[in-house]
């Protein structure tokens, strides 16, 4: 048995040998270019697995519209823990919730020139979804939350507008509970964003929302 053992043990090294000599000569011959790219994935090997299913498509949608992959990913995590057929109570459907009769509309206005919700079953196609809920990522940063100047202050209320609505999140701002993003924006300017995240987690009106906030913040943090 062992004469047995080492006879393979050196037919494995003779062939580890060759492969080496031919890789070799293939490279003296046949330059290639070699491209990694690494993504930073959560520790949790779950979550790894499901989060770079999607990888190429976030990719894509998130350059696409100009909103950080991180942010994408985290989003997609604390909404349905990447599983494509999350249903929520509301309801909200697939990777990043969306609910079809607001989000789904602003979008369908957005990049169809479509005055209608979009469909379940149109929700719960992931190519359909992630681009949904990034172009609605864009749609709150670019165009409702504009006239908030500062990037990491306007992130702030894209994240929270994103689980409870833009008017919800100005209601924070203004003293009267005005859901008008402008006059609220006026205020948010003058504030630094250590105090728009304290204003938001202390007053925005639902305890959802403001655990949702922390925990897309949290969240980010493993895949930057």
């Amino acid at each position: 048995m062992e004469t047995k053992k080492a006879e393979l043990d050196e037919l494995a090294t003779k062939r580890i040998k060759n492969l080496t000599k031919s890789v070799k000569q293939i490279s003296k011959t046949e330059p290639q270019q070699i491209t990694q790219v690494r993504i930073k994935m959560p520790k949790n090997g779950l979550a790894h697995k499901r989060a770079s299913e999607y990888q190429g498509q976030i990719a894509k949608q998130s350059e696409r519209f100009e909103i950080d992959t991180s942010l994408v990913l985290a989003v997609m995590h604390t909404e349905s823990h990447f599983n494509p057929l999350a249903k929520s109570h509301i309801p909200a459907f697939g990777l990043m919730q969306i609910v079809p009769t607001s989000a789904g509309v602003d979008v369908n206005r957005f990049l169809y020139e479509l005055d209608e919700p979009m469909s379940p079953p149109y929700l719960y196609v992931v190519d359909n979804n992630i681009e949904a809920g990034t172009a609605y990522l864009h749609l709150l940063n670019d165009r409702y939350l504009s006239a908030i100047k500062d990037p990491l202050s306007r992130k702030y209320c894209m994240i929270a507008a994103y689980n409870t609505g833009a008017g919800n999140v100005a209601s924070v701002f203004n003293a009267d509970g005005s859901r008008n993003i402008k006059r609220a924006a006026r205020v948010i300017n003058s504030l630094s964003p250590e105090r728009v995240l304290e204003a938001l987690q202390q007053g925005l009106p639902y305890n959802e929302t403001r655990r949702y906030l922390k925990k897309v913040l949290v969240t980010e943090k493993l895949y930057i």
